[in-house]
Order: structure tokens, then C-alpha cells, then sequence
């Protein structure tokens, strides 16, 4: 479906009034957020936080769905692997299979590394090009996973400080750090999707920055990641963008080159800037 804030209203009452996660899995199933949502595990108010903050994400970016695949749990993806795979790439020839599914193996080994360090969530991608006779497909695997364990009930509980300043969030309530966090995570989706954060021209806006002006003006997490430090930079201020009254100067600016990108590939605009 392609989404957009009219028709997610009657979603998104949908996924407030659920009274279980049964029917909430069942309102993400039947609205195709993802090719398959698994939230077995989650407690209700936290379910429909993320759940939430994922519906919007995606009426502000709707061409992204067509490259996004799971949501849910590390449990969840590991158990329906084998029917993703086979539903994502019914006829892909066996080597490209056998590429993803190594892969995904390796990204979800990782994601089990991050989340015994406490991470709170994890996104992950994988995309081949093959040249057929009738010219290069593209095949795509990508996932936004959420760490059901550390998703408690107040803000000082929740294990993603680093992930995002609070201090900028509009309210200081836990559907705020799961929304936060969420859009984090999304972030790294449109990311893996439009290639921003690899870019030269992103990459100079992160050393124009610097390290120290990163921290005091985006996050401590955003300069703390080694080698994928401009992918977090980008992630961090995506979520700062969404969650802040005043974002500051770091996020409006990663922000517009992603609108910029965004409007270049598809050829219209997000919602992302209203």
C-alpha cells in the first residue's frame, strides 16, 4: 500500500485500541508495513510506542517500503528466516540466496553481540545487483529489530540514552525513547536504501563537524562507533530531526541532504521536513 497520514489515521487508531499483541501484530500485518512483523515478547503500551513511531516513519518515506522486509524481535527473525527468504526471492538463483543467507547470518550474530551489550536496537541490511538478460535486478533483505528486553516502562530504565539527547525530545515519557528510538533505527533504513551516509559529501560534512562538535551538538553515541561513525551520525540526527521542538543546527542540516537525496531518487518529496 502506499502510505501516507489520511489513510494511516484509521492504522493508527487501530494500533491504540489493540488489546493484545496478537491484534496489534495482526494491524501491522494487514496494513504491509513490513513483509513480516513479529512482536512476541513485547509488553502492549511498548509494542504500540514502536509500532507507532514505525507507521509514521514510513508515511513520511513511503518509497522505503518497497525495500523493507522484517520488524520485530531478534527471536522472531531468527525463527522465520527461511519463510522470508523464500518470500522475498522466490526465483533467485541459488548463489544469490546462498549470499543473503550468509549474510543475514553474520548480521544476525552481530545484532545478538549488540543486544548482550544492552543495545536497544538494530538495523540491518543486504542487497545484491545481478545482470539478467533483461537487464540488473536488485535484490534486497533489510530489517529494523528491537531489543523487546530493554524496552521498559520510564525513560531512566531505558538503556538508549546514548542513542539520542533527551533533553531535546518533546516529552519526557517512554513512548518518546521508543519513538526515538525507533526513528533512530529508521534512519539507518533510509540510509542503507539511498547510500547517504557513504557519500563524499556527507563524509565532509561529518569531519567539518568534528568529533567534538558532534558530541556537543548531536550525541556522545554518534562519535563513539568506530568505523561507522558517519552512519551514525546520520541515525542520530534523524531521530533528534523527529523528536526535538528545536532540533539543532547538525540535525536540520543531515536532515535536508536526506530530503535532497530522497527527492533525487524518487523523484518527489518525503513528509520528513513538515
Amino acid at each position: 500500500m502506499e502510505f501516507n497520514l489520511s489513510t494511516a489515521k484509521d492504522a493508527y487508531n487501530a494500533i491504540i485500541k489493540s488489546k493484545d499483541i496478537a491484534e496489534l501484530t495482526a494491524v501491522m500485518t494487514s496494513i504491509d508495513i513490513a513483509d513480516l512483523v513479529v512482536l512476541d515478547g513485547f509488553r502492549l503500551n511498548e509494542a504500540k510506542a514502536a509500532c507507532s513511531a514505525l507507521l509514521r516513519c514510513m508515511c513520511d518515506y513511503p518509497q522505503i517500503r518497497r525495500s523493507f522486509n522484517y520488524f520485530g524481535t531478534l527471536e522472531g527473525c531468527e525463527q522465520n528466516k527461511d519463510q522470508l527468504w523464500l518470500k522475498l526471492n522466490p526465483d533467485a538463483e541459488y548463489d544469490i540466496l546462498e549470499s543473503m543467507k550468509d549474510y543475514v547470518e553474520k548480521g544476525l550474530e552481530g545484532c545478538k553481540n549488540a543486544f548482550d551489550k544492552k543495545g536497544a536496537g538494530f538495523a540491518m541490511h543486504w542487497w545484491k545487483e545481478n545482470h539478467e538478460f533483461f537487464g540488473v535486478k536488485t535484490y534486497t533483505f533489510s530489517c529494523l529489530i528491537l531489543n523487546h528486553r530493554m524496552l521498559v516502562d520510564s525513560v531512566d530504565s531505558l538503556k538508549t540514552v546514548n542513542q539520542t539527547n533527551f533533553k531535546h525530545l518533546q516529552a519526557p515519557s517512554a513512548a518518546s525513547s521508543i519513538k526515538a528510538l525507533v526513528d533512530h533505527e529508521f534512519g539507518h533504513i533510509i540510509d542503507f536504501d539511498l547510500k547517504i551516509s557513504m557519500s563524499r559529501e556527507f563524509g565532509q560534512v561529518v569531519r567539518f563537524y568534528g568529533t567534538e562538535r558532534l558530541r556537543k551538538g548531536l550525541s556522545q553515541y554518534a562519535v563513539s562507533t568506530g568505523n561507522s561513525k558517519e552512519q551514525e551520525v546520520l541515525a542520530e540526527a534523524f531521530s533528534e530531526f523527529r523528536n526535538s521542538r528545536e532540533p539543532r543546527e547538525i540535525a536540520r542540516r543531515v536532515v535536508t541532504m536526506m530530503e535532497m537525496e530522497y527527492r533525487k531518487i524518487f523523484r518527489k518529496p518525503s513528509g520528513g521536513l513538515r
